[in-house]
């Protein structure tokens, strides 16, 4: 019988009655500061429409794919004398040759109102992607942002998490509730650092309770470092742990990049497979790169990596050698989890200069245990090829073909067009913004 938690967590009364003080405390704040007015409205609109082509096997049956995607994208800014906007987009999608709908159609990505309150606050309400720090989510609700002195900011949440689905409706607060903050601060120059809180649930249950620590230093012009930590209150354990570090070489010199990461799997408390996270190995992973280009496109790249779970171990390591227009690189994987030789290369040039022209392959030989006899080695051979045309300003063609050889497939080839849209853009004083596809 699983053990019963004795931990308190907000209950969906609590989370409306936050929403609410939030907002009227930040229309308070605003009413103190005036905003000049700009002249006129801003407005975009970008559609983008594509179809992918392939064929799949159902029992032997072979079935003709089109499967059609409508994007959409819009923004208008510039309302209420330069204090409200409003943000939309989503896609409709469907497959065009079968009867059963295998593709959800719709989908709603961001959808928010924003309203600013001062010359450096603004609130958001509505559905929006939100990184604060260790929290990423889809959110149903109010995102502010606060900035009480000049060298501190304040960003809180408030709301629902979006259905996974993002279908056109609002998550449930009894179910998916989610609020936190983030506060930002640069206390010398050189230096800026971020704690954050956050609790969500999951069905009613807590899943995580968040607490974030961020670093960003960059004290000197070549040298930059980022670090971030993750722990769980729930779990009472360090969920994740990042550090980045860069050195920035200019003309002369590469660019070195080293990465760390320690983190669990992600397991949220209100999953079934959360007991079980005491007995789950940590992973860690470690990278290191260099780059270094000429100004007239020469140079290279070489890369580590490597992961550790537990007593598993793998690396890879490889390198590229970069010409004008073309990249060609070799790169090898040993270790625990098996073998890999992997060629790769891929092309990118406009002969005019409306038109883009790119192609790509990459051979692989690859084994799914270390030393493995040449009979367990698999072939993988993968290739792209792209034309993109720029029509006309804001009139954008797309047409790319893949393809696909493995043990599984002898031939797997797909085709995907589309058309993008784009008008809009400027700030004038009807509404309507200069250039667009129209024009």
């Amino acid at each position: 019988m699983p053990a019963v938690s004795s931990q308190k967590h907000l209950r969906p009364g609590s989370v409306r009655t936050a929403i609410v003080g939030i907002a009227l405390f930040l229309l308070g704040a605003g009413s103190a500061a005036a905003v000049q007015p700009p002249e006129g409205t801003e407005w975009s609109v970008r559609l983008r429409t594509s179809a992918y082509a392939f064929q799949s096997y159902d029992q032997g049956a072979e079935l003709d794919r089109l499967g059609g995607y409508q994007h959409f994208d819009g923004y208008l800014g510039g309302l209420a004398h330069g204090k409200l906007a409003f943000r939309v987009g989503g896609r409709f999608a469907d497959d065009l040759y079968l009867k059963e709908r295998v593709h959800q159609r719709e989908r709603l990505h961001v959808g928010f109102a924003e309203g600013r309150l001062g010359a450096a606050s603004r609130v958001r309400l509505g559905r929006q992607f939100m990184q604060e720090g260790p929290n990423s989510l889809r959110l149903d609700g109010l995102w502010f942002d606060l900035r009480p002195m000049r060298r501190w900011q304040l960003h809180g949440w408030a709301g629902a998490q979006s259905p996974a689905s993002l279908a056109y409706e609002a998550g449930s607060l009894g179910d998916d509730a989610a609020l936190g903050v983030r506060i930002t601060g640069q206390p010398v120059s050189l230096m800026r650092v971020a704690l954050s809180w956050a609790y969500r649930e999951d069905g009613g249950a807590v899943a995580a309770r968040p607490l974030g620590l961020e670093l960003n230093t960059h004290p000197m012009p070549c040298l930059r470092a980022i670090a971030q930590g993750s722990y769980d209150l729930s779990e009472e354990m360090w969920d994740r742990v990042t550090a980045q570090g860069q050195i920035l070489g200019g003309e002369h010199a590469p660019t070195i990049t080293l990465q760390y990461l320690d983190r669990r799997p992600r397991i949220e408390s209100s999953s079934y497979f959360a007991r079980f996270l005491d007995d789950v190995e940590r992973i860690r992973i470690g990278r290191a790169s260099a780059r270094y280009e000429t100004p007239r496109g020469i140079g290279g790249e070489i890369e580590y990596f490597g992961s550790y779970v537990e007593d598993r171990t793998s690396a890879r390591i490889g390198a590229a050698i970069v010409v004008p227009y073309v990249r060609v690189g070799y790169s090898t994987r040993v270790g625990d989890n098996g073998e890999e030789g992997r060629w790769y290369g891929d092309a990118h040039v406009e002969p005019l200069r409306w038109l883009t022209l790119q192609g790509g392959a990459a051979i692989s030989t690859y084994a799914l245990m270390e030393d493995a006899p040449e009979a367990e080695e698999r072939d993988l051979t993968t290739a792209f090829g792209r034309i993109r045309a720029e029509l006309r300003p804001g009139m954008a063609l797309t047409a790319e073909v893949q393809s696909l050889e493995d043990p599984l497939f002898s031939k797997d080839v797909r085709f995907l067009a589309g058309l993008d849209l784009f008008a809009g853009g400027g700030r004038t004083r009807y509404g309507l913004g200069t250039g667009g596809w129209w024009q």
